[in-house]
């Protein structure tokens, strides 16, 4: 009998959503969709996303992937670091190309990362970071843009 986590259920479902994301764009069947995974290698709890990321990953391939095209989980060690998640999310978006970026469930570290993500227009997804910041802003930005007069009917 095998016992299955809802925190495992969670990353399958959010894998899975961030990639249908990416099915409906342009890309031959062959290209993987690429998704980093940023989080704190020598923390229990740290070293469990990426590992998490991956079971699912593997999931989801083993059934043919999204339309075709497998997942790949790049990972990158951030060291408890801001500066070092910025310096992984940069490489991850500018070098490594991923679509999707799954981070740290430290506050700090995804306050730190947040801007970033609105810069390079990358998807940006915590496990558990919940910093009010975090809501604030969010909350925020979706005040500034339902405010516009282009989203006016």
């Amino acid at each position: 009998m095998t016992i299955r986590s809802s925190s495992s259920w969670s990353v399958r479902a959010l894998l899975a959503a961030t990639a249908l994301g990416f099915g409906a764009s342009v890309a031959f069947a062959a290209d993987p969709i690429k998704i980093g995974v940023i989080a704190e290698a020598q923390a229990i709890a740290g070293a469990s996303i990426p590992q998490a990321a991956q079971l699912a990953a593997d999931e989801i391939n083993a059934k043919g992937g999204v339309d075709g095209r497998m997942i790949e989980i790049v990972t990158y060690d951030n060291h408890s670091s801001s500066a070092d998640s910025v310096r992984a999310f940069q490489r991850a978006v500018n070098e490594d190309k991923v679509h999707a970026v799954i981070s740290s469930y430290i506050s700090e570290v995804v306050l730190a990362l947040m801007p970033w993500a609105s810069r390079l227009k990358t998807p940006f997804i915590t496990p558990g970071a919940a910093s009010n910041e975090i809501t604030k802003s969010i909350n925020k930005d979706y005040e500034r843009r339902t405010n516009t007069p282009s989203m006016a009917t």
